[in-house]
């Protein structure tokens, strides 16, 4: 609060003089300037370098029955198992190599047992957990830790397959990973990132704000903070041109409006991580610390 009082004291000595507009507007022209191409391309690989190499898509999973449509793909169903098995159905056209492994988030509750089944009844797979070798195993695409153990590679015939998985304790929560193909598409993308707060608050019962503290979740948060910024340029530019001769904001509006920004990221963060709030949170900072602030609301008689 200190640092933000003291930073605010200055900006207010030197709002209305030449050194406050001189850094904004060099700022804005670094990043609408000839290195904006260069500036989004390091964004995107520090994006697609940091939480998508060997990431699985995550699914939540709420059901008893789960049929998997594509076995290859690289995904993980986060799931809690009690006595009751649950069914993961999946058929294969042609024989192919199957990749399964199983995690659980606390290393104390290795009460976790599987069994893969064939069409014909014949077993082809038994896990048991309590006497598995575990590995830990760091998740770099939210930022989790793991035990995994139980993998299963193999090639399967033409047919179809059940595999069971249940506990003999109640709500022993772990995740199933399959696949090893990485298919990643824009919507893809999205539901990733907005299902990871979801998992974080549902399935591990944290507060989706840790996810922050992840490389994937600060790059889509300083992500949201550039397009805010790009869209509050370009906002500016209209109304240079509609509004040439405006009065700025009061400082204490300047306060309020970053207030306001702060409240509505926290939030956020708290909660589904809504891209639209994010880009709300960004875009009340931004403004409320713009040398033309309220230029909107205000016009000079």
């Amino acid at each position: 609060m200190m640092i933000v009082g003291a930073f605010f004291l200055i900006m207010r000595e030197c709002e209305g003089k030449r050194i406050y507009r001189k850094v904004w507007s060099t700022l804005s022209q670094c990043i609408i300037g000839r290195r904006v191409l260069c500036f989004f391309r390091l964004i995107g690989s520090l994006f697609f370098l940091s939480g998508f190499l060997g990431a699985h898509q995550p699914i939540l999973v709420e059901d008893q029955e789960i049929s998997i449509e594509d076995l290859f793909a690289a995904q993980a169903y986060y799931a809690v198992a009690n006595r009751k098995p649950q069914q993961y159905r999946f058929s294969i056209e042609d024989p192919a190599i199957v990749h399964l492994s199983f995690l659980i988030p606390d290393f104390h509750q290795k009460s976790l047992y599987a069994s893969l089944v064939r069409n014909d009844a014949s077993s082809l797979f038994f896990f048991q957990g309590d006497q598995a070798s575990w590995e830990k195993f760091y998740e770099p695409f939210a930022g989790d830790t793991y035990w995994r153990g139980g993998r299963y590679i193999k090639k399967l015939d033409r047919g179809e397959y059940i595999l069971y998985v249940w506990s003999r304790r109640k709500n022993i929560r772990y995740i199933l990973a399959i696949g090893t193909e990485e298919r990643f598409d824009f919507l893809t993308i999205a539901k990733m990132i907005l299902s990871v707060p979801r998992i974080k608050y549902s399935f591990f019962h944290r507060s989706p704000m840790t996810f922050l503290w992840s490389i994937l979740g600060i790059t889509y948060f300083l992500m949201m903070a550039v397009v805010a910024f790009c869209i509050h340029l370009c906002c500016r530019l209209l109304l240079k041109q509609w509004f040439p001769e405006r009065e700025t904001g009061r400082f204490v509006e300047r306060i309020l409006i970053f207030v306001l920004g702060m409240v509505v990221a926290l939030g956020a963060l708290a909660s589904t991580w809504n891209p639209f709030l994010l880009f709300l949170a960004w875009f009340c900072v931004i403004e409320s610390l713009s040398p033309s602030f309220c230029g909107l609301w205000r016009r000079s008689l």
